[in-house]
């Protein structure tokens, strides 16, 4: 009887010790893939980062102010590498608008040489600095000759990463506020220029590094600011959301995290709707009614943060940065009242 016992008492330890061990192994295992999950999240999320944020010459993903044109392969792809965007330079030239221009080359306050046009006018109103938008260009010139025809002078370039200027990286204008340094210092050393009347116009990331230099310098009369997207990690996630319907968290939050390391900065503190709080000349804010990466809500909380004298004005059925293509002749009446008034 004893001996019985003996041996029920060493199969139910067998059989513990084999269920400890057994559950052991289904946490080292569980352990071993939530790690090798996590590794390769954050190995793409670097490799979206890097994509972003470094631009390329070569065909690559499309990306428009439509919308990403993305086949099932090329989502595949964008999923896995990121999408690049494309380094190309202005279709047309002044010239082709019948302006009076200047081809210029200045440099920005790190020493990157910048590319841009210089488009005088003889009425001499005042200056406009031109900041174009991500994947963009100095080439927008149907808003340009707007200006110019109005009497006003307008200084447009290629943001560093973009058209034919210097650098290799993107940082929604955390770094390119340097372009505009270097921009402004350009136009006090022109004999031909009131630096008293200087304004900014600027698009999407244009309109954040106009925002990030005059937090700084306060340089510009007024400022005209149109799909102003409000951080970068909002951003970020409004891309993640547009190209794959994926949450904030984790995925814009990793992004934003390894963008701002790549780049050497806190990514989570590039903040376009921070920034404004400390803006005290009068803002002329854009928001382009079917805009599906700044939301009208980002907007609004944008002019809440900003000082008066302000003015938010909603394009109707214009898509990201294409307000004046939507209603020109409104385009037209809200800007030269802006600038009149200012």
């Amino acid at each position: 009887m004893i001996f019985g016992i003996d041996l029920l008492f060493l199969f139910n330890e067998s059989t513990l010790m084999s269920r400890k061990k057994s559950r052991s192994r289904i946490v080292t295992a569980s352990l071993a893939v939530a790690l090798v999950l996590l590794f390769f999240f954050l190995f793409f999320s670097y490799l979206h980062a890097y994509a972003f944020t470094h631009p390329t010459e070569s065909k690559n993903l499309e990306i428009n102010r439509d919308g990403m044109k993305l086949t099932t392969l090329d989502l595949i792809k964008a999923t896995l590498m990121g999408i690049r965007p494309i380094r190309h330079n202005p279709e047309r030239t002044p010239k082709d608008y019948d302006l009076i221009y200047e081809n210029v080359n200045f440099y920005s306050s790190d020493e990157l040489s910048i590319k841009g046009w210089w488009i005088p006018s003889s009425k001499q109103k005042a200056t406009i600095i031109f900041a174009h938008g991500y994947n963009g260009n100095r080439g927008n010139l149907e808003i340009t000759t707007f200006l110019n025809k109005a009497g006003y002078n307008v200084l447009m370039f290629d943001f560093r990463g973009h058209g034919g200027s210097d650098g290799n990286y993107i940082s929604m204008g955390h770094y390119e506020k340097r372009d505009i340094e270097g921009a402004i210092n350009y136009l006090s050393q022109r004999n031909d220029v009131d630096m008293a009347r200087i304004y900014g116009l600027g698009q999407s990331m244009g309109a954040a590094a106009l925002l990030f230099t005059q937090e700084e310098h306060a340089s510009f009369k007024g400022l005209i600011l149109e799909s102003t997207y409000p951080s970068l990690y909002e951003n970020v996630a409004a891309r993640f959301k547009e190209v794959y319907g994926f949450p904030k968290f984790p995925f814009a939050t990793s992004l934003t995290f390894f963008g701002g390391l790549i780049l050497g900065v806190d990514g989570f503190s590039i903040s376009p709707q921070n920034s404004i709080k400390n803006i005290r000349v009068p803002i002329l804010l854009i928001h382009d009614e079917l805009d599906t990466s700044v939301s009208i809500e980002n907007t609004r909380a944008l002019y809440d943060n900003a000082n008066s004298p302000k003015e938010l004005w909603v394009a109707k059925d214009a898509k990201h940065t294409a307000a004046y293509n939507a209603g020109t002749e409104e385009y037209k009446e809200k800007v030269l009242h802006f600038l009149n008034e200012s």
